[in-house]
């Protein structure tokens, strides 16, 4: 019968209650933490306030206790930062909560003396003990706790690796610890069942035990409700063990300063209930509100038989407590009562059915709207709606010089060239020619062009070890058709060391298979090159002389060794050594081996990699057109443009087949992605950024054949690829090309007339295919200008977002908005110096009339209500 609820308020009530109806669903979130860490704050700081000065310095460390619980545990995760903030400021009768959700586990904190203690416990049990309960379930805490001396306690190394595991471990999941189930006979991960606290309660705490001791304390013996609910969800609802995890450590914290704690934290409980309630009243539905009610009676009812039961030290303070919050405890209760008493009397009265008496007719007057005020500024729309536009044509030429020049292109076209200048170095390495005089001259062309190459690079590739291996590379393959034919000019050069060996190239970065075949080659040529006989002057030329003499050389006559020699027969035609029979060869050559598919399997890795990107960038693209701040912007500006990045690297594989319409258009829709957020100079990015657009930039290099050819067979891949920045209408007819002109009006520019429909002007597209410019009518993607930003019109219907803007395709209207509102493309123009608003949905189009057009001071053409903060279609 309530009006209104509030589903946060609602939630934390289950959890504390426990009601017998309950969410079919899981319901854990941060706002539910915090309002359970809250609700025993709030109890904590009322509970100070009505103690004696003992009790209340213990009700400030229990306050203490749950404010660092709150820093700690926020959004469910545990930091290094804040748990090693805590860590170093750890106080006496301050308990640290750290609830370890991922790891199904909890470690109570605080220091005793010179002595850190650590108390773990199990949050949560399995859905199967507690479905097979058929009360309570009955644990002891703390499971297992260890104590580790203050002084290894204050170990920076100690406390690094300490709050570093509990960061882990409280935002990863462990396969080996989660729960399992049988299915179709296999063990399987079962996400929906409480995971094993092993991790902590076995691992962490056998490492503590190493540093310091295992200790006893008194154990907690408590009876722990729960219950499994699960209706049409992925996860059943399970009661909080956040909820737990703080009762547990209120009661270690209470008990341990004070012989009254177990009295403290009931009344304490009792009246977290009743600020509970009194909040609750106007938030929550009756059933719950009434069950919360008489939860808290009988536990007041129960408090109130302890007493009798208590010493007479503790009576004393049990009976001046319960004085003390007796008005509390009736005010909330009688608040709620009379709260569901109003609205039964309300139910009950709202639903008899009134007879009002209606008029016969209405009268001629209040069937007209005379619209003094908006009646010709609505006038003049439909008139200007009733206008057949003119057909208007698009040049075939585009001025695209602008977009040419801008971001990427000026720093792109050096290493285009670079790449120009390495492809030509790796075809045309070719052998020395017979002739001397053409040696000659292929050696100063060669070092011409080592020379070229080396001052065009120069700086290109600094802090890029995989393009400064292509680099050393594209030198050393010169250097090697230089060798060769100075070789053949000069062949004593062959009798000298050629100061290069292979081993200094072996540090070269190489990711194509190609490159490291190229790598291989010159190689194999400098180990020839360095490969030379054995040269020892004063020895004879004879081996069995060589011998002989030095039998006799003192230095090394003791390393001789004289073996037993024996006469064999041997070929006096050809020695064994000259045939074939001096190598031993495999049974079956390399090639021959079976291998698994590689192929097949990389390119599929590829596609899922490619898959998964293409979903960030459009991720990443929709959270930048939300951005309300430019650092929210900006950092998914650079997100998007790492994802751009990464979904162009999965195309650029060595394989020569066309890529198919719906690859192609992901390559383009990245392609224009790159472009938009390019937002400074790349080569001013950070080196990460900025080597990764010079390798993209020269693959794509690479492919523009590739791409070409693709687009010639799926052309309407381009267009579909564009409706990633430049929006259709829902329920509209798919955009409609003329042929793909190429090179048109540069090199590499794709031209396209968008075919003009009964409401669209004809338009047209050009793209630049490796650099991914797009432009629209010959402008690219920009801002509005400074008159339109300034509207208050359009900060009222988009607010201080960045809006986007493409050429609008309306007669009537200058631009278009890149992103789309429910389906409609919206189009801005102006009108005798007003913004003018459109939105386009199929063949409907709708103008924005704002409210000021049907008022003139206090003179209104329409009731007020459905004038200000609403608006009607």
């Amino acid at each position: 019968m309530a009006t209104s609820t509030n589903p946060i308020m609602e939630s934390l009530i289950n959890h504390i209650v426990l009601p017998p109806r309950l969410p079919g669903r899981d319901d854990r979130n941060e706002k539910l933490e915090n309002g359970l860490i809250d609700h025993f704050i709030t109890a904590s700081k009322a509970m100070r306030d009505i103690t004696n000065d003992k009790l209340s310095e213990n009700w400030d460390w229990v306050r203490r206790s749950l404010e660092t619980a709150k820093v700690l545990n926020a959004r469910g995760k545990l930091t290094k930062a804040t748990l090693l903030s805590e860590f170093r400021s750890l106080q006496q009768n301050v308990y640290l909560i750290l609830n370890i959700a991922e790891q199904n586990a909890a470690l109570l904190i605080h220091c005793i003396e010179e002595r850190v203690v650590f108390e773990c416990m199990e949050t949560s049990a399995s859905a199967e003990d507690v479905l097979d309960a058929e009360n309570a379930l009955e644990w002891d805490f703390p499971g297992y706790a260890v104590d580790v001396p203050l002084s290894t306690f204050r170990q920076p190394d100690f406390l690094e690796e300490l709050a570093v595991f509990l960061e882990q471990a409280s935002t990863e999941s462990i396969k080996r610890f989660a729960a399992r189930t049988f299915k179709a006979g296999s063990l399987i991960i079962e996400a929906r069942d409480s995971a094993s606290c092993a991790l902590i309660s076995q691992m962490l705490m056998t490492l503590l035990e190493g540093n310091g001791r295992r200790i006893y304390p008194s154990i907690l013996k408590k009876r722990v409700r729960d219950d499994v609910v699960w209706f049409n969800a992925e996860k059943p609802w399970r009661r909080n063990p956040l909820y737990l995890v703080l009762r547990v450590a209120l009661q270690r914290q209470l008990y341990s300063m004070s012989d009254f704690g177990r009295t403290q934290y009931k009344f304490m409980r009792c009246l977290a209930m009743a600020q509970v309630l009194e909040l609750s009243i106007h938030g929550v539905n009756l059933e719950l509100l009434a069950f919360l009610k008489a939860k808290l009676c009988r536990r007041l009812a129960k408090l109130e038989n302890d007493g009798d039961k208590e010493s007479s030290a503790l009576g004393a303070i049990h009976e001046q407590t319960f004085i003390t919050l007796r008005p509390i405890f009736q005010k909330a209760i009688r608040r709620a009562s009379e709260h569901i008493e109003l609205e039964w009397v309300t139910f009950k009265q709202s639903n008899q059915r009134p007879v009002m008496p209606l008029p016969r007719r209405a009268a001629d007057r209040d069937l007209d709207l005379t619209l003094p005020n908006s009646g010709v500024y609505l006038q003049r729309i439909m008139a200007e709606a009733l206008r057949v536009p003119p057909r208007t044509h698009s040049r075939l030429s585009v001025d695209v010089s602008a977009a040419a020049s801008r971001k990427i292109g000026n720093f792109g076209n050096r290493y285009i060239e670079l790449s120009d200048m390495e492809s030509s170095i790796e075809l045309k390495n070719r052998p020395p020619s017979a002739s001397i005089t053409e040696n000659e001259s292929r050696c100063r062309e060669v070092s011409k062009q080592i020379n070229a190459y080396l001052n065009a690079s120069k700086g290109a590739y600094s802090a890029n070890s995989e393009e400064r291996s292509i680099m050393l590379l594209s030198i050393m393959e010169l250097w090697m058709s230089l060798d060769k034919c100075a070789c053949v000019v000069y062949p004593l050069l062959r009798e000298f060391h050629p100061l290069f060996t292979s081993e200094m190239l072996d540090v070269l970065q190489l990711s194509l298979f190609k490159d490291m075949c190229r790598l291989q080659k010159v190689q194999e040529y400098l180990q020839g090159r360095c490969r030379t006989a054995v040269h020892e002057h004063p020895l004879p030329s004879d081996p069995t002389r060589v011998k002989a003499l030095l039998k006799d050389y003192p230095g090394l006559s003791r390393y001789m060794r004289n073996g037993v020699h024996g006469i064999s027969l041997g070929s006096t035609t050809k020695r064994f050594h000259k045939t074939h029979y001096r190598m031993v060869m495999f049974p079956v050559d390399i090639d021959d081996l079976a291998t698994p598919n590689v192929a097949n399997l990389a390119s599929k890795l590829l596609h899922t990699a490619r898959s998964i990107t293409a979903s960030w960038v459009k991720v990443l693209r929709e959270e930048i057109r939300q951005a309300i701040d430019s650092d929210t912007a900006s950092r998914c500006q650079t997100y998007c443009l790492w994802a751009a990045l990464l979904c162009r690297r999965t195309f650029f594989h060595q394989n020569d087949a066309l890529l198919d319409p719906e690859a192609l258009r992901c390559f383009i829709e990245c392609s224009i992605t790159l472009q938009d957020n390019l937002s400074n100079d790349p080569a001013l990015a950070p080196a990460g950024l900025k080597n990764a657009i010079i390798r993209d930039l020269k693959a794509v290099y690479h492919m523009r054949h590739l791409l070409r050819e693709s687009l010639l067979a799926s052309p309407q891949s381009l267009l579909l690829a564009v409706g990633i920045v430049w929006p259709l209408p829902e329920g509209s007819e798919p955009r409609v090309s003329s042929t793909l002109i190429f090179d048109c009006p540069e090199k590499w520019w794709v031209y396209a007339k968008i075919v003009s429909s009964a409401l669209m002007k004809e338009q047209t597209l050009s793209f630049h295919l490796f650099y991914g410019y797009l432009l629209i009518d010959g402008q690219p993607l920009g801002m509005l200008p400074a008159d339109y930003r300034a509207s208050t019109i359009l900060k009222d219907l988009f607010g201080d977002v960045n809006l986007l803007t493409f050429p609008s395709s309306l007669p009537g209207s200058k631009f278009q908005l890149t992103n789309d509102q429910f389906g409609h493309t919206i189009h801005l123009g102006s009108r005798d110096g007003n913004v003018v608003v459109r939105a386009c949905l199929g063949n409907t189009i709708l103008e924005f009339i704002p409210s000021r057009v049907f008022h003139t001071g206090s003179n209104y053409d329409l009731p007020i209500p459905l004038l200000f903060d609403c608006v009607h279609r």
